[in-house]
């Protein structure tokens, strides 16, 4: 296959070029850098040669601003705009392609769905409320709304959870935390928190372009469900990080910005519904298996 990937130095996009060129994928970078090698874009101004985006049998869109900070030095504008202009550019790009991709995939995340408590929420689920759902809401859109099912490209959301990797994402933060004794739990430690290995992320992700079946939103979370205080506990014994003592939801709220705030203190507890019943086998789909990889 022919695959165009934007976002491919960031923490997942790094690891699926590799895996993708180990399977013997072409593998075309979308880039912002005139200095690097790929397509050149600015999404931002939604500017893009479309000659060059011809003939790809899948794109994958995993451009976008961080939101899992833990001081506040990022704004919702900025987040906002740069999730929803690469998908739109990119979206808009394929609608106009003589020779469109089979698939195009493009990234979203697990706070579509807001704080939900204890509600078990699968891909059929009706979004939440609040600045992370309305910011999914859109950035879906951007992704599917321009692609009509005249061009024939399966369009598919990866509503991403907390990737857990030891190069990058939340667990060098814990790390650096549970150095200092912190981390025992965020707020109450009673709310769910969604996440998935980076390596069951890159599985998934090649699993979802090969089915044809899957289509539309697709929830990259593990099979199993944990609160945050079970997670820490789990998080602590593996890592051999001394984390006795709670952050309380004040310092979450003060010295964090509102999307990671959210993040960490809402209640998500998601099942991976389309991939199990896709026969989709995970890699690490417990804490214990993936901390025991870890660490």
């Amino acid at each position: 296959m022919n695959i165009a990937i934007s976002g491919s130095n960031g923490l997942i996009g790094t690891e699926l070029k590799q895996f993708l060129e180990n399977k013997g994928e072409s593998v075309t970078a979308i880039v912002r850098d005139p200095n690097q090698k790929g397509i050149l874009w600015n999404p931002i101004n939604e500017d893009i040669n479309l000659d060059l985006l011809e003939g790809f049998d899948c794109i994958i869109n995993l451009n976008g601003e961080k939101i899992d900070r833990l001081l506040p030095i990022s704004n919702n504008h900025e987040i906002k705009k740069s999730r929803i202009l690469s998908a739109k550019t990119l979206s808009i790009s394929i609608s106009q392609l003589k020779y469109p991709p089979k698939v195009f995939l493009s990234a979203s995340g697990f706070g579509f769905y807001g704080d939900r408590g204890d509600q078990n929420l699968t891909e059929e689920s009706l979004p939440g409320t609040g600045f992370l759902s309305q910011l999914a809401i859109e950035w879906e859109n951007s992704a599917s709304s321009y692609i009509t099912p005249n061009i024939n490209t399966r369009v598919i959301l990866m509503r991403f959870g907390l990737i857990l990797s030891r190069k990058g994402g939340i667990l060098p933060k814990l790390n650096g935390l549970g150095n200092l004794g912190l981390g025992k739990m965020f707020g109450s430690g009673s709310q769910f928190w969604p996440w998935i290995s980076i390596e069951d992320t890159i599985l998934g992700i090649y699993h979802a372009i090969e089915n044809p079946v899957l289509n539309g939103p697709i929830n990259f979370v593990s099979p199993q469900q944990t609160r945050n205080k079970e997670f820490m506990k789990i998080f602590a014994k593996y890592s051999k990080k001394f984390c006795v003592f709670p952050i309380p939801k004040f310092l979450i709220s003060n010295f964090t910005t509102d999307p990671t705030r959210k993040t960490l203190l809402n209640s998500t507890k998601i099942l991976p519904e389309k991939l199990l019943s896709s026969n989709f086998k995970f890699k690490l789909d417990t804490l214990e298996k993936t901390f025991m990889e870890y660490y």
